[in-house]
């Protein structure tokens, strides 16, 4: 589950398809991917490369458009002072200034 209670964006490869005889019935799989919350289908053939980028390529956009509270954490941090936000601590800067070191060398 994501962080919105939707279930994790899925899609089917219909692997294969660069196989002579393979057929595939579009609305059975159409079907089958409505009835189990998969997002979309393609048919593919990871021997040919044959729609592996468009099926990657569409469930990241997929999961690019969903909505960002989903993708949001539950608690948010400041990193600002509550009291304060426009003071800066310089004291490691004036704790941390370059000294100058004496040597025998040169």
């Amino acid at each position: 589950m994501l962080a919105n209670q939707e279930p994790v964006p899925v899609v089917l490869l219909a692997n294969k398809c660069d196989m002579e005889n393979a057929t595939v019935d579009s609305r059975v799989l159409s079907q089958f991917c409505q009835s189990n919350n998969i997002v979309n289908w393609f048919e593919t053939s990871a021997k040919n490369n044959i729609n592996i980028d468009d099926a990657m390529n569409f469930l990241i956009d997929y999961i690019l458009k969903l909505p960002t509270e989903s993708q949001q954490p539950d608690e948010h941090i400041s990193l600002f002072n509550q009291q304060n936000q426009n003071t800066f601590d310089d004291s490691f800067e004036k704790d941390n200034k370059k000294t100058k070191i004496k040597s025998d060398c040169c």
